[in-house]
């Protein structure tokens, strides 16, 4: 499924959870197409609601985890930044 096509999906699902729940306090993501820190956590908690096929899923897990091991250390360094430069410090090696 393309990414258009998930996104047009996404739109019919909200739609039908609106009206199924009466409320438009509604947020649904795709995984597919959502950051490597969102995804790790969701991976991480590990509350499966519905599965459909096993080893999509543990492929998607393994990609997921891949994906966010490799980042980590960026997302790392850029939030160390963000927060020096919150505090008013400096960016790191310089004075």
């Amino acid at each position: 499924m393309s990414s258009a096509e998930r996104g047009r999906w996404r739109l019919a699902l909200i739609g039908r959870l609106i009206d199924a729940y009466q409320s438009d306090a509604i947020d649904l993501v795709i995984l597919n197409d959502a950051p490597p820190l969102l995804c790790f956590e969701v991976i991480r908690v590990r509350h499966v609601l519905y599965n459909r096929d096993d080893e999509a899923r543990v492929a998607f897990e393994v990609r997921t985890m891949q994906e966010w091991f490799d980042w980590e250390p960026r997302y790392t360094r850029m939030q160390r930044a963000r927060l020096r430069r919150f505090a008013g410090q400096p960016p790191e090696g310089q004075l």
